[in-house]
């Protein structure tokens, strides 16, 4: 692929991935006008607050998952150290051979 296929590329996913985002927060405020309203006593609310609403969202799903990802990492080099050391461990514990 060339650089500019490339680049179009790009441009593309980003401009499909801003009109996921809008269109996400048009059916989150649609949601909530029909739902939290009715139920709870809620305020309806306006298109950008719905906006604000899904990027508040997006940031706390986004941190959760990451510190949930970071931790199976973490656990996952530590259990690989503790068995690097045990083996090394066996091996210094095990008797010298005769040669």
């Amino acid at each position: 692929m060339t650089s500019l296929s490339l680049l179009i590329d790009y441009v593309l996913m980003t401009v499909l991935f801003g009109l996921g985002i809008l269109f996400l927060a048009a059916c989150l405020r649609s949601f909530w006008n029909k739902a939290m309203p009715q139920a709870f006593g809620l305020k309806p609310v306006g298109y950008w607050q719905a906006f604000y609403v899904l990027m508040i969202e997006i940031l706390l799903v986004t941190t959760a998952l990451l510190t949930v990802n970071y931790a199976q990492a973490l656990s996952k080099r530590t259990h690989a150290a503790q068995q690097k050391l045990s083996k090394t461990a066996v091996q210094t514990d095990a008797p010298a051979s005769p040669r």
